[in-house]
């Protein structure tokens, strides 16, 4: 018999929080007492965590945890779009005490529209992507958050690199998304990547910028994929954040591999595989909304940063830059409908 008994669980829409919380009902199966934290994290990528307060469990007791709250950079730290890995840590040793994983596929119908702000029959414009992607958010009022006859809106997983969306279960994030004929999808990834090649490259004896070409190699054919799959969105490609300065960063949570001019060269790289897979129509629009925030070295602009850290606090010049190219590439459509 295992320790700890999944009972069962629930995923539920809360309209006061505007997100999906998920409760789990379970037994502590185990010897005596035991301070148990539970945690989850999302499947498909397994990016974003997120946990509960710990639960001081009795043998054959029957218990219940509950997760759904939001994190410090606006993005939830788990959607449960693909399902969930539940896990179970004793406070006392520090131990993994039972690791389960719960796949499934589910439509998080709340993010439609910012959770009913706007019409849900208004055209989304999608921005997927890292927790960059939803910059445009920081410091926005929600009516902000429309232009013309758009919402615009975003699907954040937390340390996404582009690498791990190609490879990853992509297919299913998109059907969990409530994607309607006429909504665009973008996707603002390569960051991550960019910030972390330099490290990886080191551990395989590799060029950092072999690295980055493979993975824009593969992020070009995903978005080829993607554009098959639905051919009534038109599919964007937004290039990812600046990087950032070292001096601009906290030294001891390691944020950032390689040099400033390494990152920079390697940020620059990226975005002209991609600007070259557009001029080659492998890809429909190639978005570069970085103009409006970054420096004439081409760095983002530390003003624009929260302290010590690489998440924008004021997404102004990142909503100008959307709404802009918006109104440049996006005409107006028809009412969207569900798409098959």
């Amino acid at each position: 018999m295992k320790l700890i008994e999944i009972n069962r669980f629930k995923i539920e829409d809360s309209e006061e929080l505007g997100i999906p919380v998920l409760t789990i009902y379970w037994t502590w199966h185990g010897p005596g007492s035991r301070t148990l934290l539970p945690k989850v994290k999302d499947l498909g990528f397994g990016c974003n965590e997120t946990s509960v307060i710990p639960v001081r469990a009795d043998h054959g007791l029957r218990y219940w945890s509950r997760f759904g709250k939001g994190t410090q950079f606006g993005a939830p730290d788990c959607t449960f779009r693909l399902g969930f890995r539940l896990e179970f840590w004793c406070q006392d040793s520090g131990e993994l005490v039972q690791a389960e994983e719960f796949p499934l596929v589910r439509t998080d119908v709340l993010s439609r529209s910012h959770a009913g702000v706007f019409s849900i029959d208004r055209p989304n414009l999608w921005i997927i992507g890292d927790s960059g992607a939803s910059s445009f958010e920081m410091g926005s009022e929600k009516l902000d958050l429309e232009h013309g006859d758009w919402v615009i809106n975003h699907v954040t997983y937390m340390a996404l690199s582009a690498r791990r969306f190609s490879r990853g279960n992509w297919r299913d994030l998109l059907k969990s998304i409530p994607i309607r004929k006429g909504d665009a999808l973008a996707f603002m990834l390569g960051a991550w990547d960019i910030r972390e090649v330099c490290g990886h490259a080191l551990l395989k004896c590799v060029d950092p910028e072999s690295l980055i070409e493979e993975t824009s190699v593969q992020y070009i054919q995903t978005l080829q994929e993607i554009a098959l799959i639905y051919p009534d969105n038109p599919v964007i490609a937004i290039a990812p954040n600046p990087p950032v300065r070292t001096e601009n960063l906290d030294p001891t949570r390691n944020l950032a591999k390689g040099t400033d001019l390494q990152r920079l060269d390697l940020w620059q790289l990226f975005n002209r595989k991609l600007e070259e897979a557009h001029s080659r129509k492998l890809v429909k629009y190639y978005w570069n909304t970085t103009l409006y925030y970054r420096d004439l070295d081409g760095f983002m602009r530390p003003e624009l940063l929260w302290p010590n850290d690489t998440h924008i606090k004021l997404g102004k010049p990142v909503l100008k830059a959307l709404t802009c190219l918006i109104d440049h590439h996006l005409v107006k459509t028809d009412k969207p409908g569900s798409n098959k």
